[in-house]
C-alpha cells in the first residue's frame, strides 16, 4: 500500500451533470465504534450483555481509549420507536456486530439494521468488511444451506468472518471468563481494531470527490477489480474506466475513492479534464485544493513541478481525471515528467 504516491484514475467519455464539490479536508467523526445488533430476546438471561462487556475489556488490551458502544437494550414497541432510537446509532457507527441466533434471524428489526448498515457500509471505506459477527446459537440452515439457496441476508453473514462461540453458550455467562473463550474474543476484538483504525484513515483522507451515493448498489465486484488493476499497475501502465455515457463509469469512479479511502492518505481528487491536452493544465486546478501558493503561476512547467512535490510529500493520493477526450494527454512523455515517478506511481 505504501509502495506508490500516487493513484491516477482516468474515466474516458462525455460527462452527464457534475457537481462542484468543495474539500472535505475531515469527515466529521462517527459517533460510535461498535453497533451491537441483536435479537432482544437473547438476551433474556444477561449473556449477550455479558458478552459486550467482555469485548470493551478485551478492547483495552488495544488501545486505552474506552470503545464507543452502541447497545440498546430497551425493548422496540414499533417502527416510529425503532427509527427514533436506533437508526441514529446505525448512521452513527463505524462497524456492526451482528449476534447471530434463530431469533436474530426470526427479527424484523435485525433485517433493516443489517440492511440500513449495508447502505453505509462502503461509505465507511469498509467494502465487505464493516460487520463483524458473534455466532453463538446454532442456525441449521445456515450452517447446512449452500449460499446460494440462503436469502440475501443470510447469505451475507455466512460470506464474513464470525467469531464461533456456540459450544460454550450453554454454560452461561461465566463462560465468558474462560481463557479459550476470551482467546476468541481478543481475536475479534483485534479484527475490529484493526478495522477501526481503517475507517479512521479513510475519514482522514481529504477529498474532492462527491459525497458517497446511498443509492449505489451491487457492483462490489467491478470495484475489486478495479482495484486490482490500480495494484498491478505499479510500472504506470494506464487503463481506463470508459464506455459510453450513463452506464455508471463515474459512479463506479467515484465509489472506488470511497471504498478504498484509507489506501489515500494524501487525499483523493477529482480533475475535470474535458478539452485539455497538456497534463500540467490538469494539475494546475489541484493547487487550491491542496491550499498551495503557486511560485509562478505563469510557468506551467514549474506550477506542474511544485504541485508534484506537493503530492510526493503528502503521501499515496488518488487523482481521478474526468472526462478525459485527449488522449494525448496521458502521451508517456507527459506521465513520465509531471506526475510522480511511475516506480512508485499506481497509474490507472
Amino acid at each position: 500500500m505504501r509502495s506508490f504516491d500516487c493513484a491516477l484514475l482516468t474515466r474516458h467519455g462525455r460527462s452527464e451533470e457534475r457537481s462542484q464539490v468543495s474539500i472535505e479536508a475531515v469527515r466529521r467523526d462517527l459517533e460510535f465504534d461498535l453497533f451491537v445488533s441483536y435479537a432482544h430476546v437473547d438476551d433474556g438471561d444477561g449473556w449477550v450483555s455479558a458478552l459486550v462487556e467482555a469485548i470493551k475489556r478485551e478492547h483495552a488490551g488495544f488501545t486505552p481509549a474506552p470503545p464507543r458502544v452502541f447497545f440498546d437494550r430497551q425493548a422496540i414497541r414499533d417502527m416510529h420507536d425503532w427509527e427514533m432510537r436506533i437508526l441514529k446509532g446505525l448512521r452513527e457507527s463505524a462497524i456492526m456486530l451482528a449476534v447471530v441466533s434463530p431469533s436474530y434471524f426470526q427479527s424484523h428489526y435485525c433485517r433493516q439494521e443489517w440492511q440500513v448498515y449495508l447502505e453505509h457500509e462502503l461509505a465507511r471505506a469498509l467494502l465487505s468488511e464493516g460487520m463483524a459477527n458473534i455466532y453463538f446459537i446454532a442456525v441449521p440452515d445456515l450452517e447446512e444451506s449452500r449460499p446460494g439457496e440462503l436469502d440475501d441476508w443470510k447469505r451475507s453473514i455466512k460470506q464474513r468472518q464470525f467469531c464461533d462461540v456456540r459450544p460454550w453458550h450453554s454454560d452461561g455467562v461465566e463462560a465468558l471468563q474462560r481463557d479459550d473463550v476470551r482467546q476468541r474474543l481478543r481475536a475479534l476484538e483485534q479484527e475490529i481494531h484493526v478495522r477501526l483504525e481503517q475507517a479512521r484513515r479513510a475519514a482522514g483522507s481529504p477529498t474532492t470527490i462527491p459525497p458517497h451515493n446511498l443509492h449505489f448498489v451491487g457492483r462490489q465486484e467491478e470495484l475489486r477489480q478495479l482495484r486490482a488493476t490500480l495494484l498491478a499497475g505499479a510500472v504506470g501502465a494506464i487503463t481506463a474506466v470508459q464506455g459510453i455515457g450513463g452506464i455508471g463509469k463515474s459512479a463506479l469512479a467515484f465509489e472506488y475513492a470511497h471504498a478504498y479511502a484509507d489506501s489515500y492518505p494524501g487525499g483523493r481528487y477529482l480533475i475535470p479534464c474535458e478539452g485539455i491536452d497538456d497534463i500540467r493544465k490538469a494539475l494546475f486546478a489541484l493547487a487550491p485544493d491542496l491550499e498551495l501558493r503557486l511560485w509562478d503561476s505563469e510557468n506551467l512547467d514549474a506550477a506542474a513541478a511544485q504541485i508534484r512535490t506537493e503530492l510526493i510529500k503528502r503521501g499515496p493520493s488518488l487523482l481521478l481525471l474526468d472526462n478525459v477526450d485527449r488522449p494525448q494527454l496521458l502521451a508517456p512523455n507527459q506521465v513520465d515528467r509531471h506526475l510522480p515517478d511511475r516506480r512508485q506511481i499506481q497509474v490507472s
